[in-house]
């Protein structure tokens, strides 16, 4: 067979009360291929890799075996067949999902213009919103911060758009 190392395997989540915590381990694997040489070495060109599915997390930690069919090439390799892929398992950690309401933190930078003043504190609206993510990411976070507002751009009563810091 036609070896090819080091295949990245993707996982792709489905379960909306998981993630994935940390990389698959290994994050790649080996694919023996069989088929016409020519096939074979278009697999240097377009290399493999492996997309492993994830409908339904039941425990943080989980062995998923690693299966020839979730090899995917996206050159055209009508008579090339994926013969084995080892390791045979893969190692994931998840990490629960979560949401929570946090407030938005208004940043300002830089003077107002000459002759201007702030005729009260700057302010969000809305004041909170709903935020999802990994458990341990939400816990340390105590507000969803907003990039800077620079006060130098101000040339009178303003309402502003602005992007989150992520």
């Amino acid at each position: 067979g036609f070896e090819v190392a080091d295949v990245p395997i993707e996982v792709v989540m489905q379960d909306p009360n998981w993630t994935l915590a940390s990389p698959p381990a290994p994050p790649t694997a080996t694919v023996v291929f069989s088929g016409p040489m020519g096939e074979l070495l278009r697999l240097g060109i377009d290399r493999p890799r492996i997309m492993l599915v994830i409908d339904e997390v039941r425990d943080s930690t989980e062995f998923h075996p690693l299966q020839a069919r979730w090899v995917r090439v996206d050159a055209d390799l009508r008579r090339t067949h994926v013969e084995s892929v080892r390791p045979s398992n893969v190692l994931l950690s998840f990490e629960r999902m979560t949401t929570r309401l946090l407030p938005v933190a208004v940043r300002t930078r830089g003077e107002l213009p000459p002759g201007l003043e702030l005729a009260s504190p700057v302010r969000s609206d809305p004041p909170d919103v709903r935020v999802s993510g990994p458990t341990t990411r939400l816990q340390a976070m105590d507000s969803v911060r907003l990039v800077p507002i620079e006060l130098g751009e101000m040339y009178g009563p303003s309402t502003v758009t602005v992007a989150i810091d992520t």
